[in-house]
């Protein structure tokens, strides 16, 4: 895999990648990261249609994405802690 560029943003860290023929378009943020493949031939094929792609609808739909999965991993944290211990208390 080898990266070929970075779409600017003030929020999320945006890299353009390349393997075998796809583009990816990797989005962070934190400890959270989202990935878009495309194949060969399809809507992203280089820097400059990924960059286009990342327009501000694009942007509305990671947000909410990034709300459910950090609302996910909160609820995820909750049940583990509430739950039983899987480790002996020793004294």
């Amino acid at each position: 895999m080898r990266t070929l560029g970075d779409v600017p943003h003030p929020r999320y860290k945006i890299t353009i990648l390349e393997m075998s023929a796809k583009i990816t378009i990797q989005i962070e943020d934190g400890m959270l990261m989202q990935s878009y493949r495309f194949r060969d031939g399809a809507a992203v094929s280089n820097v400059a249609t990924a960059v286009k792609f990342c327009d501000a609808t694009f942007f509305t739909k990671v947000e909410q994405v990034f709300t459910q999965m950090q609302s996910n991993m909160v609820q995820a944290s909750e049940r583990s802690i509430t739950g039983d211990d899987p480790f002996p208390t020793f004294i």
